[in-house]
């Protein structure tokens, strides 16, 4: 089998693969210390810069599979506590979530009543939302899940408490299944973007994440219901999840496939709270999707021409179907699948905010750690575009940064294409349909 990241054979002795980790928790520390008002951008990414080496660093010293799981989730616990008792910087996403589960539970459908609405003066929690205008854009299960937060404790920090314990929980469920995920899934909790943008910024894609590693597990048990399940939960947080269907389908045992779909139907049924929004239901997730755009690789080359925005957009769709239907029918190995995927989807969408590089993590490390690795560190420094604005008021985009982290990550991604290949091991199928045994 081939180590998950090249370099030299043999480890190095147990007290220094694991001396790096100590640097961490200081430099996490220094970083929560800026804010919205007290932002230096340079210094931030030299700091961020300095972490990446050092995780990096540990990560070589570990790459065939040697931590201590006590001493891992131990740093990345202590590394998430400044940054969770911190202020968001580069988004405020969080605030919108504590806000939707605060309107739910004054009894209200935030699918219908947006955080500045008239009878909504009096409150504050809806004060430093984004977009206040706007409706709730996330999808049921998600705002379940902030209903019952905030319910508990409507304050950010809470939330990002509970997110990072799915980080955890991911890590975990990584480290138990090796074999599918590689044996550095673990590093999953301590990677700087994790930290960063489920810890500092919040964001609740862990969830989604969380459930979609379980269905993986549960698809290779032939656990068809509890698969199905799974699968419908990381939708209900994002709906991204639901393209790997057919995948999941194909791949489970015929008897378990009505029960895979009896477990994926919680996925509409998890509508039924919020059906009197009627059309409110997909009204802000259709203007995302028509108007939204940032750091889009293949979108911003389109765009260059001068072709307008719904024709980029639409053939955009058309590319990434042409890539999906042949994933589906040729990637032997669900995990390659998956990452390959959802590669295929940030290329292609005019979107691509750093924490969308999250659904990549657990599904590359195991063939794609170095492309994994350098897409995520490198999509950071695109906050540049964040720190412009603070400054300005305007949103520009630095085209530099964008062509160098896709040029970055197409490049690695090439390279291990061809090591895979020179291993012998065969990612596409030559002809025919994913079988069960093929999972």
């Amino acid at each position: 089998m081939r180590p998950n990241l090249p370099g030299l054979p043999g480890e190095a002795p147990s007290p220094v693969r694991h001396l790096p980790l100590a640097a961490l928790p200081p430099l996490y520390l220094l970083l929560a210390r800026f804010d919205s008002t007290n932002m230096n951008i340079y210094l931030i990414f030299l700091i961020y810069t300095t972490i990446v080496a050092i995780s990096c660093l540990y990560l070589f010293l570990n790459r065939t599979g040697g931590f201590h799981p006590p001493l891992l989730f131990g740093t990345a616990i202590l590394s998430a506590l400044p940054l969770i008792a911190a202020g968001p910087v580069f988004s405020v996403d969080i605030l919108r979530y504590a806000w939707e589960g605060r309107v739910q539970n004054l009894g209200f459908n935030p699918y219908v009543y947006p955080p500045a609405h008239p009878m909504f003066e009096s409150e504050t929690l809806n004060r430093g939302v984004d977009l206040p205008g706007m409706t709730a854009v996330y999808q049921p299960l998600a705002l379940m899940a902030f209903r019952l937060l905030a319910a508990i404790a409507p304050l950010p920090a809470f939330f990002k408490a509970i997110f990072f314990c799915f980080a955890l929980g991911t890590a975990r469920l990584l480290m138990l299944d090796k074999r599918s995920f590689g044996t550095i899934g673990a590093f999953f909790c301590l990677l700087p973007l994790t930290l960063i943008e489920i810890g500092w910024s919040g964001h609740l894609d862990v969830i989604g994440i969380f459930f979609l590693v379980f269905a993986v597990r549960l698809l290779k048990q032939n656990r068809g219901f509890l698969c199905g399940l799974m699968l419908a939960c990381s939708a209900g947080t994002k709906f991204l999840p639901l393209i790997l269907a057919p995948a999941f389908f194909l791949r489970m045992p015929r008897g378990e496939r009505a029960w895979f779909v009896a477990g994926l139907s919680a996925f509409p049924l998890m509508h039924i709270p919020f059906l009197d929004a009627g059309y409110g239901l997909v009204r802000s997730l259709s203007l995302y999707s028509v108007y939204w755009a940032h750091n889009g690789f293949l979108y911003n080359a389109l765009d260059w021409f001068g072709l307008p925005n719904l024709t980029v957009r639409l053939t955009l769709l058309c590319v990434f179907g042409v890539i999906w239907f042949f994933l589906q029918l040729r990637v032997r190995n669900v995990v390659d699948l998956i990452f390959l995927t959802f590669l295929a989807l940030i290329l292609c969408s005019p979107t691509a905010f750093p924490w969308y590089l999250l659904w990549l993590v657990p599904f590359g490390l195991r063939r794609f750690p170095v492309t994994t690795i350098v897409f995520l560190s490198g999509s950071f420094y695109t906050y540049w575009t964040e720190a412009v604005f603070l400054d300005t008021g305007v949103r520009y985009e630095s085209a530099l940064i964008r062509n160098l982290e896709y040029s970055a990550a197409l490049a690695t991604l090439c390279f291990e294409f061809m090591i895979l290949r020179l291993a012998g091991y065969r990612l596409f199928r030559r002809s025919g349909h994913p079988t069960g045994h093929l999972k």
